[in-house]
């Protein structure tokens, strides 16, 4: 039984078991003699735990590796985004200063627009004052002294031109009084 044993503790790590090592710091190498099994077994799992995980450890490192350039390409894809919006943004922001550049010279045209409209009604409303004042002395004024060809020409002018222009005058009027 106990040669069966050793049979299966044997089986278990057959590279190590009586291996004869060698001394090779010698020339000719020497024969160290036999390593105890117990020990070479030990040995053999320690060696064969060390590979295991240096080969998970490469896996894990070859993993990693392959996420940190996922994650360096997600980055450098987006530090291109961002160069997009900062481009983005720079031009609507230009856009921005050049329409409230325009509003505030609309707002300045505007302003400068009513008032000239504001000057124009006034020195309509003081031209159509004089000539209504112009148009009564007219239309009130004896023209029997004046030559006969003058006075003709003086009544088709009232007659003709002046009293259409001071009709519509009125009519004007009567039409801004009205809301």
């Amino acid at each position: 039984m106990d040669s069966e044993e050793n049979k299966m503790k044997t089986s278990d790590t057959p590279r190590s078991d009586a291996a004869e090592y060698l001394q090779y710091d010698t020339e000719p190498p020497l024969p160290l003699g036999l390593v105890d099994v117990e020990f070479a077994r030990k040995l053999e799992i320690e060696l064969n735990t060390a590979v295991a995980n240096e080969a998970f450890a490469e896996n894990k490192a070859y993993m990693l590796e392959k996420e940190l350039k996922q994650a360096q390409d997600r980055i450098k894809e987006r530090d291109e985004w961002n160069e997009k919006l900062d481009e983005i943004i720079d031009r609507l922001t230009e856009k921005i200063i050049l329409l409230n550049e325009i509003r505030h010279e609309a707002g300045v045209q505007d302003a400068y627009l009513r008032k000239k409209l504001s000057e124009a009604n006034d020195r309509i409303k003081r031209l159509e004052d004089v000539l209504q004042t112009a148009c009564y002395l007219i239309a009130n004024v004896d023209w029997s002294g004046l030559y006969p060809d003058l006075r003709e020409t003086c009544y088709s002018w009232r007659d003709n031109d002046l009293r259409p222009v001071l009709k519509e005058m009125a009519q004007r009027k009567n039409k801004e009084a009205k809301p």
